[in-house]
């Protein structure tokens, strides 16, 4: 396996995809990886163009909108970037998607694991997925779980959670509503990195009222009246994308994941949405995340990758723009911490995501994927 990132800060969306595919085009690559901001606006012609430099019509193509981009050499909040990735027919891959998953989540992103798993004959040793916004991040993580294969990826978005639009890539296509998954199969080498330890306040305390991305109560009182307990005043707008709470599975003691608070915050006092569901007897903690130790985990993170059982030669990374809220022009060290330990010839890509999907390292190896807020997700390739 080769790989190779770019990235463009060109306006207008064909000049900036031919200015990726150019950077591209040595590489010959088979699948293309491409994270844009929201400004191109959906065009497709950010898509056509990597199609027309690189006379490739059997080029996979996957990717979305986030809030930026997150390149080997450039963290920006307007522009694009895309991994080129080549496999040398060693390594089988196939991309399929559905629209409509904003209001069939789970069907849609069974239907679309199911479409994977024809085009390959099998299921994949590894998939990549990202997927609107607007879905139900646990109807997705139910239905990946199901699956039973590995899968990272991240939510599109869209700029300064105006939680208006977001586009998904697949092939020449772009489209809101929609998901979208890459498959990978063969003699491929790969690692995941979770960053998402925040510090608590407050006690813990059961969910004892709720529905799907609603949290109406905990410990039986209105549920931001636990929050702003345990904060000790009460929420505001600084707080929105990056008040989060850490939530523990009530039928999966293992299972250790962060649920952010939707930005735009109810008037009322009954509770509120989260970006993702929490279930009725969880255990749940407020906690806050604070810049030195959101960078300080990154880098604990990337201590360890010099460690691997395989030398890398590609990363995705899929980081809530909370995080980037918390961090503004620090958001570079999610990049930084990476590349500095494996060097120059190492290409990785990302996108500041509205929700991150991955697995749990745990003392018994690792979980099923889940739906995260708040975290940083790192997928390393090689092989």
């Amino acid at each position: 396996m080769r790989a190779k990132s770019a990235h463009t800060l060109e306006t207008d969306p064909y000049r900036a995809g031919l200015a990726l595919a150019d950077q591209l085009k040595p590489l010959e690559p088979d699948v293309v990886i491409l994270f844009s901001s929201i400004d191109y606006g959906g065009s497709e012609e950010l898509l056509q163009a990597f199609y027309d430099v690189l006379d490739a019509p059997e080029l996979t193509l996957i990717g979305s909108t986030g809030e930026g981009f997150l390149e080997t050499g450039k963290t920006a909040d307007m522009g694009a970037c895309a991994l080129g990735l080549h496999f040398d027919q060693e390594i089988r891959h196939a991309m399929a998607w559905r629209s409509g998953v904003s209001q069939h989540s789970f069907s849609a992103t069974q239907e679309m694991l199911d479409d994977l798993t024809t085009q390959l004959g099998e299921k994949p040793d590894l998939a990549i997925l990202l997927s609107d916004f607007h879905a139900d991040g646990t109807e997705i993580e139910r239905a990946i779980r199901q699956y039973g294969v590995p899968i990272v990826g991240g939510f599109a978005a869209d700029d300064n959670f105006d939680m208006n639009t977001c586009y998904i890539y697949a092939n020449q296509k772009a489209q809101s509503d929609a998901i979208v998954v890459l498959g990978l199969k063969g003699p491929l080498q790969f690692d995941i990195h979770l960053a998402h330890n925040l510090e608590p306040v407050g006690k813990p305390g059961e969910v004892t009222q709720a529905d799907k991305t609603w949290l109406g109560q905990v410990d039986g009182q209105d549920a931001m009246t636990f929050v702003e307990t345990a904060l000790g005043r009460p929420v505001s707008k600084v707080d929105q994308g990056i008040l989060t709470l850490n939530v523990l599975s009530a039928d999966n003691p293992e299972k250790k994941y962060l649920r952010s608070i939707v930005p735009d915050l109810p008037s009322d006092l009954e509770g509120f949405h989260l970006f993702g569901g929490v279930q009725k007897g969880s255990q749940i903690q407020v906690c806050m995340a604070h810049p030195e130790e959101v960078i300080s985990e990154v880098y604990r993170v990337a201590e360890t990758l010099e460690r691997g059982k395989f030398k890398p030669k590609a990363g995705l990374i899929f980081s809530c723009a909370g995080r980037k809220h918390l961090l503004g022009n620090e958001i570079e060290h999610e990049v930084r911490a990476v590349r500095d330990r494996l060097g120059q010839d190492f290409s990785v890509v990302g996108f500041p995501t509205f929700g991150e999907i991955g697995p749990i390292r745990t003392q018994m190896g690792w979980t099923e994927s889940f739906f995260h807020n708040m975290t940083y997700v790192l997928l390393l390739l090689g092989n």
